[in-house]
């Protein structure tokens, strides 16, 4: 029987170990992340299509607009001021700090999102309680960055009352200035 070089077995084992490990991130609902670019254009093939409804509450039996594919309630720059003034709800900007530094909605906290950590939104869960209102924002309407912080934060920290708002920090721009 003829016997393989090491060379060979070597690259047979790298092979089983790259093959093994697709199969595994094919298989598991949370993935294998790969970069940290929410932006990009495999955005799908990062998040998990397994994501659980929001949670029901009754703030989300009373909203008659329209929801998130994730569940989120969206709202509008109107509905957002109602629900600040109304109840204890914080804006949370879910954009890199770079942009929250350039501007922002007056009173939100920044909590840039990022696919490949979680000590930011660990120390954001110990300022502000999980039963808190949470109204997550990004740039405009085709980011994707809040419903992403709000999957994490639902997932992973448990935040029961998150809201998005759909226009993002451009429209609050065109409807307050």
């Amino acid at each position: 029987m003829k016997r393989f070089s090491k060379g060979w077995q070597f690259a047979a084992l790298i092979l089983i170990c790259v093959v093994g490990s697709a199969v595994f991130n094919t298989l598991n609902p949370n993935g294998l992340v790969l970069r940290d670019d929410p932006e990009g254009e495999d955005n799908e093939a990062l998040v998990p299509s397994s994501v659980a409804p929001a949670a029901n509450s009754d703030v989300f039996e009373k909203h008659t607009g329209p929801f998130s594919e994730s569940g989120f309630p969206v709202i509008s720059w109107a509905e957002m001021k109602t629900l600040l003034a109304s109840v204890d709800a914080v804006a949370v900007d879910a954009r890199p700090k770079w942009s929250f530094d350039a501007g922002h909605i007056p009173g939100a906290v920044s909590l840039p999102f990022s696919f490949t950590t979680v000590e930011p939104e660990a120390l954001f869960a110990n300022q502000y309680d999980r039963d808190r209102h949470l109204i997550i924002y990004c740039g405009d309407t085709d980011c994707e960055r809040s419903e992403y912080l709000a999957k994490k934060l639902r997932d992973q920290f448990q935040y029961a009352h998150l809201w998005l708002y759909e226009g993002g920090y451009e429209d609050y721009l065109r409807q307050e200035h």
